[in-house]
């Protein structure tokens, strides 16, 4: 399959380059993103993944790892941390970043029980749709130990949509707003469109509800993002 994300993050780690690395949507234009940020220290991490950091206890599985900066830092502090990704040149990164258990696969084929499952830079949206979210959170509960907790990120972007009434939009009888698709590509090479979802505040609450889960908000910025845990009771 071809890597973009991986190939441009084990550019960076080989070369200590910078890699210019563009992310397409069909919703919006395209954006440039360098392969050093997914490498930043605690010191570098923004608000939400600090707090994060610290919400971490146990047996912690890293999803969707990238680099593995997150992953790093927490067995900095002692954690037993297994990463797990899709992207092999992401998961070659990880290793070679001195993480022991490291795993090419797909959170829907992980099996395990950890006291902490991991999902940053909005990945609660993995999901895809938000339709699919009360089957992940029967995924990521499947993985929970006794009194685990999922910690994870999103973004409201309702405000993207000028005065458009968020609870109105939720309510309407069509595709939820937070809904998009994503492409990497890398040196002329194209990964495939995957689908994503951006959960706001609100809906993540009364899915992790229903789902049995104890939900809390920990941190949240207007019009930016939000850091929250699922829990199991």
């Amino acid at each position: 399959m071809n890597d973009p994300l991986g190939m441009a993050l084990k550019a960076y780690w080989d070369t200590g380059n910078e890699q210019i690395m563009k992310v397409f949507s069909k919703d919006v234009s395209a954006d440039a993103y360098k392969a050093s940020y997914f490498f930043r220290s605690f010191e570098e991490m923004p608000p939400q993944e600090q707090k994060a950091m610290g919400l971490c206890k146990g047996r912690v599985l890293d999803v969707g790892a990238g680099a593995g900066s997150h992953s790093v830092y927490l067995t900095s502090k002692g954690l037993d941390v297994t990463a797990i990704d899709s992207s092999p040149g992401c998961a070659e990164v990880i290793s070679a970043r001195g993480i022991e258990k490291v795993q090419i696969q797909s959170i829907w084929d992980h099996q395990g029980q950890y006291d902490t499952v991991l999902l940053m830079m909005n990945g609660i949206g993995m999901c895809g749709r938000l339709k699919k979210l009360p089957e992940f959170l029967r995924k990521l509960t499947s993985l929970l130990a006794p009194g685990a907790r999922i910690v994870t990120d999103s973004s409201d972007v309702f405000h993207l949509y000028g005065d458009v009434d968020a609870e109105e939009i939720l309510e309407l009888d069509k595709e939820y707003l937070g809904e998009v698709d994503f492409m990497f590509e890398y040196n002329g090479v194209k990964g495939a469109w995957f689908p994503w979802v951006y959960i706001d505040q609100r809906t993540l609450g009364e899915h992790a509800t229903k789902a049995g889960l104890t939900y809390k908000v920990h941190y949240a910025k207007k019009n930016a993002g939000f850091l929250a845990t699922l829990s199991l009771p």
